[in-house]
């Protein structure tokens, strides 16, 4: 195989959507898994849709995602600029080159209206302001007639595109700014991009790159195609699934490694039945061979699954860290050892790195009188009755540890013949203002003896 370079190029016009996102990643393990290079290159040549803070935004998600480029417009390289904003003069001087060789026209029908060959002005020869006099303007490609692009597609295999589909299409505009296309060839030429991996929704544009390739006589890439990533209906996966972009899932308290894993598995398996991997272990094992040739349906269910089997994966120290961070958030300082001892009772039933406040914010931080006794009300009137018969009970455990809570507890339950959510919900809510804590035995031998009885009082 020549070497390795490949390239992830998206317009920084948005988040990052998911779909994207497996594409860099595919990107990605492919240049690993291949000794070679990765490449992010910004798309912006859409001034009015592209801009400054979704650039930054692309480059600070990608990082998030251990998905850092070996070049990039932040960290540079030998083919810069990595910003097609900033090369506008190598564009110019091989549009210049094609008019001359009238191997492009300057057409004076609007950009959109011509769909196939614009038989009228082609083979014109006008030059720009002679098409701008009668009306407003193009620089088209001369495309080929009556003939078939033949894509080499490493997973599809032979795919033959008709030309007839592509027509005399637009390179730049008027104001000779170069359209998506052309500039994505110069770059990917200049570059010396080896493989270009995207979704399958790029055939045709890899037909009409391939012709230009050829008019320019320079070599033509290797061509993957990715199926497209679905939502659970069968439909392409887009906003009307919900916010589907990265960033949205970790506001939602997603780690990295879960939504690598969950996008890893849209089109890829290593061969078995295993599910659950790391970034590192999917790059050892990845293999275009292996990618489906069908679309994957993204399932928002199967991506919590996949983060809450990362979070026990995750070190102790590591979640320390997180939780640590969380709290200081939520303006709760805590010694790192009272963490550490709460990781053993919470690492197994978090969901996600929001749930953590919720799950451990309690102990460090009383909840809100008014706020818990509404839910008790909400809950069940009677809540308060036995809340205070539970204080009693807790008054006469002498032995604090949880064996003896449960003991003690458990059995003065069983002898009123209360169901056991009459009891552990509203004691649970009591003590920590919601309806979700770790065990109730292991939450009240954490609190303490006299700060459960607080609770409660404050609460009945």
């Amino acid at each position: 195989m020549t070497k390795v370079r490949v390239r992830f190029a998206p317009s920084p016009s948005g988040n990052l959507h998911l779909g994207n996102a497996r594409t860099a990643l595919f990107n990605w393990l492919f240049a690993k898994s291949n000794n070679g290079k990765f490449i992010l290159r910004i798309e912006d040549t859409d001034a009015e849709r592209s801009s400054e803070k979704h650039s930054e935004a692309l480059m600070n998600i990608l990082e998030w995602l251990d998905l850092k480029p070996d070049e990039s417009p932040r960290y540079g390289g030998n083919y810069k600029p990595y910003k097609q904003s900033e090369r506008n003069h190598i564009y110019s001087e091989i549009i210049k080159k094609m008019i001359h060789e009238k191997k492009a026209f300057w057409s004076p029908a609007e950009m959109g209206k011509v769909k196939r060959f614009d038989e009228e002005w082609r083979d014109a020869n006008l030059s720009k302001e002679e098409a701008e006099k009668i009306g407003p303007s193009a620089l088209r490609f001369k495309s080929a007639k009556a003939d078939k692009v033949e894509i080499n597609d490493l997973l599809k295999g032979n795919i033959k595109v008709n030309t007839k589909q592509i027509g005399d299409f637009v390179i730049s505009r008027n104001d000779m700014r170069p359209l998506y296309n052309f500039a994505c060839v110069i770059d990917d030429h200049s570059m010396e991009i080896s493989h270009v991996i995207r979704g399958e929704d790029h055939l045709t544009n890899t037909a009409k790159q391939i012709q230009l390739y050829k008019t320019l006589g320079w070599k033509i890439p290797e061509f993957i195609h990715l199926p497209l990533v679905m939502g659970p209906d069968g439909s392409p996966l887009s906003k009307r699934h919900g916010d589907v972009s990265v960033e949205k899932f970790k506001e939602q308290g997603f780690l990295p490694e879960s939504i690598i894993n969950a996008l890893a598995m849209l089109g890829w398996g290593p061969g078995d039945d295993r599910e659950i991997f790391s970034k590192g272990e999917i790059s050892k094992l990845f293999k275009i061979k292996k990618l489906n040739t069908s679309p994957s349906k993204f399932f928002p269910k199967k991506l919590n699954w996949f983060n809450g089997q990362h979070i026990r994966r995750l070190k102790k120290e590591k979640l320390q860290s997180i939780i640590a961070k969380k709290l200081e958030g939520n303006g709760i300082k805590a010694q790192e050892e009272t963490i550490l001892d709460l990781i053993d009772i919470t690492q197994e039933r978090l969901r996600s790195l929001n749930d953590i406040i919720p799950m451990i914010g309690f102990f460090f931080k009383s909840p809100e009188t008014n706020k818990t006794k509404d839910s008790l009300k909400n809950f069940d009137a009677n809540s308060f009755m036995r809340l205070q018969q539970l204080i009693e009970e807790i008054n006469e455990i002498d032995k604090w540890t949880e064996k003896e809570i449960e003991t003690k507890l458990e059995g003065w339950r069983l002898e009123k013949n209360y169901h056991p959510k009459e009891i552990w919900q509203p004691l649970r809510i009591a003590v920590s203002g919601g309806k979700v804590s770790p065990p109730i035995f292991e939450t009240l031998y954490f609190l303490g003896k006299k700060e459960t009885i607080t609770r409660i009082k404050k609460v009945i």
